[in-house]
């Protein structure tokens, strides 16, 4: 078992670059198929907004439910989670003047970034 643990903590930091580019990808997609939907094409600047205020919900959400834990002692459900990121993104893309997206779309873009920091926070 050491064996592999020795092979395997070198090539960890690898593992997470890989991730973070497929997340990368996935971001670009999302936005791709969104423009295409819509028919608006997303400056960098709006784009890099947009991926901001995914990360904010994220962050939001995470604060919420660290909350509830923290009162109730119990875990909120995952979807509940999600909901309360959704309910941000979509609230501060308004805000901010900023194009609607479609739930698939958010909902991936959520997706991929938690898988990124998943696999950051087990190296």
């Amino acid at each position: 078992m050491e064996y592999l643990k020795s092979i395997a903590a070198p090539l960890l930091p690898l593992v997470v670059l890989i991730l973070v580019g497929v997340a990368y990808a996935l971001g670009r997609k999302a936005i791709a198929a969104f423009e295409a939907k819509t028919g608006l094409d997303l400056s960098t600047g709006t784009e890099t907004s947009i991926l901001g205020v995914i990360d904010l919900g994220i962050g939001a959400a995470e604060k919420w439910a660290a909350n509830v834990l923290k009162s109730t002692g119990k875990k909120p459900p995952s979807v509940e989670k999600l909901d309360k990121a959704m309910a941000f993104i979509v609230d501060e893309l308004k805000r901010r003047n900023l194009p609607e997206m479609a739930r698939d779309a958010v909902v991936k873009l959520i997706e991929a970034k938690l898988g990124v920091i998943d696999v950051a926070k087990k190296t």
